[in-house]
């Protein structure tokens, strides 16, 4: 009697052991076969196959432990952990997810086909009276998260005499998607930049980076100082976590935690792995919706109330995938600070969610 209850034991361990090392197996082959190819279905069926023989393996050891069971009840168990798992794969990570289409342009909208390759979308505020000889050009935040039309701080540069653009950066917004994922880099960014300088006919020009528009700023006027008249770099990066004393967690903007689904999980484990499986397994106009949800979530949580809802123009590739050069940040050079009077909140989701 012992005997057989010590059997029983080891065998449903090693049963439990079969099915949690299947999972596992079929996850790793999964993450190791997108490394290779972005061809979905692929990465699909090698991660059943890998989970299905795992199972099989492991579970023939445990069924043969309980004794008088064998190869026909490992086949079934394999089966049925492929079934199952391919079924709860089907209608999570492989369903596709919610499309809202974007906005419509608002009037002034035109494009730039910049020699890049880059079709950029953009406004234009032109100089009230006689133009200044340097115009000004605004870099918004993300990478991905554009704004809607001329800011209220261009509006007044304007009226001094500024011409004044604004635009939406490669992969973000209205302008080009590109194929290759891999494409959205810092020194495309850069590229296009020094682009729309030549086409708007500025030997120099002036630059206002917001939030990453600010590393773009930096990375421009390291690549071409000649042709920066001046920078202004507003809300270059979050607060340093070690500075704000708080219980309140002022400083960031998910108190509420945005909604991370299993497609969406597979999306970002896909990107560290091969980004052009990611961009296969969710495509763009989905990407850009969970982004602008995304976006939202840090809006609510950072903005003031009664604010209109962001525009559809927040993308998700652009910003998960432009590679930079920056080296990690430092540690912060100033003391810990506690919070007083008005909350340390960013301003925008901007600054706040992507920076």
């Amino acid at each position: 009697m012992p005997r057989i209850i010590l059997r029983r034991v080891a065998g449903s361990t090693l049963l439990l052991l079969a099915l949690l090392g299947s999972l596992a197996a079929g996850a790793f082959a999964f993450l190791l076969t997108a490394a290779l190819t972005a061809t979905v279905p692929l990465v699909a069926g090698t991660a059943l196959a890998v989970l299905a023989g795992t199972a099989f393996l492991l579970s023939w050891a445990g069924f043969r432990v309980f004794g008088g069971l064998g190869l026909r009840a490992a086949v079934y168990f394999a089966a049925t952990a492929a079934v199952l798992t391919g079924v709860l794969a089907a209608t999570t990570v492989f369903a596709p997810g919610p499309v809202v289409p974007g906005s419509p342009p608002p009037p002034g909208v035109r494009f730039w086909d910049l020699p890049t390759g880059s079709r950029i979308a953009y406004q234009h505020l032109p100089a009230a009276g006689t133009a200044r000889p340097t115009p000004i050009v605004f870099l918004h935040g993300g990478p991905g998260t554009p704004g809607e039309g001329i800011p209220a701080a261009g509006r007044a540069l304007a009226a001094d005499g500024y011409d004044v653009y604004t635009y939406d950066q490669v992969g973000a917004g209205r302008s080009t998607r590109l194929a290759d994922v891999t494409g959205y880099t810092v020194a495309r960014q850069v590229a296009d930049l020094d682009a729309i300088r030549t086409t708007i006919g500025a030997d120099r020009f002036v630059l206002i980076g917001q939030s990453w528009g600010g590393s773009l700023t930096a990375q421009y006027l390291a690549a071409h100082p000649d042709h920066v008249a001046k920078a202004v770099i507003t809300s270059p990066g979050p607060i340093w976590r070690g500075d704000v004393v708080s219980d309140a967690d002022e400083g960031s903007p998910w108190t509420t935690e945005p909604d991370l689904t299993p497609r969406a999980l597979a999306m970002f484990l896909l990107l560290d792995q091969n980004p052009r499986a990611a961009h296969a397994l969710v495509p763009d106009a989905e990407a850009d919706t969970w982004m602008h949800d995304l976006v939202l979530t840090g809006k609510d949580a950072t903005g003031c109330p009664g604010q209109p809802p962001a525009p559809r123009t927040a993308t998700c590739r652009a910003s998960t995938s432009t590679s930079s050069p920056t080296p990690t940040s430092p540690a912060s050079p100033t003391p810990a600070r506690r919070c007083a009077g008005s909350p340390c909140r960013p301003s925008s989701c901007a600054a706040s969610a992507t920076s």
